[in-house]
């Protein structure tokens, strides 16, 4: 990004536009990347370091008055087009509107969750932290006490809160 900035400037937004692409869909890992929070701030930073304030702005607001990450992430993204568009840095808007939608389409899940109230908020405990793949995780009670199958000196029950009106444990033998 930095080098297309130095030798290239009118290819900048579209070199930035790449890398936010390269971070969505890594070949690597067989185009299962991120959401590109983060790849898109840094684009930002290097296009438009006005725009790069006015997003970390929006998102430390929107967290501080109603605790969602995605939800500031979402109204964000919404600021470098409007204010790249009133800089007359068309090359940036048009890069800034596409990473928008491409941020909004990978948090598809999380306005999902927003709109059904089941988002974890910052700073929420996760209420499954501790829970390995296996009946607390999914909810569900144990159907047999630790060590019923296996001895009970290799047999450990670790709590874990499931949901908020009951304790749950999750069974880890090895």
């Amino acid at each position: 990004m930095w080098l297309a900035l130095a030798y290239a400037p009118g290819l900048s937004a579209l070199v930035g536009v790449a890398a936010f692409l390269g971070h969505l869909y890594p070949v690597w890992l067989k185009f299962k990347g991120g959401k590109g929070v983060a790849t898109y701030i840094g684009v930002m930073l290097a296009l438009s370091p006005v725009a790069f304030a006015g997003v970390a702005l929006a998102w430390l607001l929107v967290a501080r008055l109603f605790r969602y990450s995605s939800l500031a992430a979402l109204v964000a993204v919404l600021v470098p087009p409007v204010v790249t568009a009133l800089l007359g840095r068309t090359d940036a808007v048009a890069a800034s509107v596409v990473m928008a939608a491409l941020v909004w389409f990978k948090h598809s899940a999380n306005i999902a969750r927003l709109r059904a109230g089941t988002e974890p908020r910052i700073g929420a405990k996760n209420r499954t932290r501790g829970c390995g793949p296996g009946p607390a995780s999914a909810g569900m009670t144990l159907s047999r006490p630790c060590g019923a199958a296996e001895p009970a000196s290799i047999c450990v029950q670790v709590p874990c809160v499931v949901d908020r009106s009951s304790l749950h444990y999750d069974i880890g033998c090895n």
